[in-house]
């Protein structure tokens, strides 16, 4: 009875088990295209600048309202614009929003990389109104919308299977910290800061394993050295927290400590909130100069930080656009030397955790170490300050000849410092 027993359930596990597979194998043939099911557009360079603003706020609600973060009205475009600039700067493709007074519906074609290179996912996902926040009301796969229950439980199962960094109660606080918003039949999605903020915070703790406690070891040192030395130069302080990690990474993950020690010096020399949580007062360490100029400290720290957290296509497209900002919105022009030293902070931020042996010849070679010219070029001879006409005349904008031949330049010049250096080359 009991062997009978056994295999009845085997046979009923077994018989699950392929119904799964098969519903799998045909949830994948509907998703996986060889077009993507949203058409790649050209975007203005000010499109992208103002979606890069609009991603900010949505990852980083309260990044310089210390713990208070506002709440903020996003219309389909600008909802639109952020996430296609997270997409587009990371590679992975284009999303469409559309916002109806009684459903948000949100459509991403996304580039698959490795061997699956070539081909998208095309999926969608409708959410509606539930109590102060919305709630998933069904699926797209593909051009196919899977009915509510179907929907849920494969939602469900989803993030069962996916990564720590988001779970079931992660996904539905998020949910519970937007709304839809009509007035004057105009709907919007509400985007309630102080909650979003809570919520981001533990997705970017997950994600990368920046806890608290880590993160508060490079700001206690930071506020030591404001103490011992108000005035220091800035490679004093990059070499010593750079000595910190190394004495911290003996018995820990070089990786980890260098993208803390990236993140709290941003924060603290930028004035921003990059970590989300509770931030201790900024260490007041004022007048750092890196090659002579207080503009550099803030461009090469917060390049490095992007770059250790999200990678240097955004960290140098985020740089890009400032600069592009700057012309283009009556700022202080086109500089080329601010875009050096950011490409150069996004390097150091790549190379500081690539992997742990690459962590590990960083600290090496900055531990203790005021030598600025280790990880900063030449720069005083390149052009700044250039307006837009003079920019797009002189340099044929940032597709024209004479701007990529000088970005080449700068490039070349970042890889001949000796922390690029390759270390076979003596």
């Amino acid at each position: 009875m009991a062997g009978k027993f056994i295999r009845t359930l085997l046979g009923s596990a077994a018989a699950v088990l392929l119904v799964l597979l098969g519903g799998a194998l045909w949830l994948a043939s509907q998703a996986l295209s060889e077009r993507p099911g949203i058409a790649p557009r050209t975007v203005h360079p000010l499109e992208l600048w103002r979606g890069k603003v609009i991603a900010e706020y949505m990852l980083f609600p309260g990044r310089r309202g210390g713990n208070f973060a506002p709440d903020m009205n996003l219309g389909a475009g600008d909802l639109e614009l952020g996430l296609n600039y997270l997409l587009g700067r990371a590679g992975f493709g284009q999303a469409r929003v559309r916002l109806d007074p009684d459903a948000l519906r949100l459509d991403a074609s996304l580039a698959l990389p490795g061997r699956a290179h070539g081909r998208y996912l095309n999926a969608g996902v409708v959410l509606r109104p539930a109590g102060s926040g919305l709630a998933l009301d069904r699926l797209v796969v593909g051009e196919r919308e899977l009915p509510g229950g179907l929907s849920c439980l494969l939602a469900r199962l989803l993030l069962r299977l996916a990564p720590r960094v988001m779970d079931a109660d992660l996904a539905n606080r998020l949910l519970a910290a937007i709304s839809l918003r009509t007035q004057a039949d105009r709907t919007t999605l509400a985007w309630h800061g102080d909650r979003v903020q809570a919520v981001m915070a533990t997705l970017r703790t997950r994600l990368l394993g920046l806890e608290e406690g880590l993160l508060r070891a490079y700001q206690d040192a930071l506020a030591d050295l404001a103490v011992r030395r108000p005035r220091p130069a800035f490679s004093e302080v990059l070499g010593e927290l750079f000595r910190l990690a190394r004495q911290r990474s003996a018995q820990g993950d070089p990786v980890r400590e260098n993208r803390a020690l990236l993140v709290s010096l941003a924060e603290q020399l930028n004035g921003l909130n990059l970590a989300g949580g509770q931030r201790r007062p900024a260490a007041r360490l004022t007048g750092m100069r890196l090659a002579g100029r207080g503009d550099f400290v803030e461009h090469l720290t917060l390049s490095a930080a992007l770059a250790a957290v999200a990678g240097g296509e955004l960290a140098d497209a985020a740089g890009l656009m400032k600069e592009m900002g700057d012309t283009e919105r009556g700022g202080s022009g086109f500089s080329f030397t601010d875009l050096a030293v950011d490409r150069a902070g996004t390097r150091l931020g790549r190379l500081a955790v690539a992997s742990a042996a690459s962590a590990r010849r960083v600290q090496a070679m900055l531990a203790g170490s005021a030598d600025a010219s280790l990880y900063l070029p030449a720069v005083r001879d390149l052009p700044e300050f250039l307006p837009q006409g003079e920019f797009k005349r002189r340099f044929g904008g940032v597709e024209g000849a004479g701007y990529l031949a000088l970005i080449g330049e700068i490039d070349r010049r970042i890889d001949a410092l000796p922390l690029h250096r390759d270390p076979g080359d003596g």
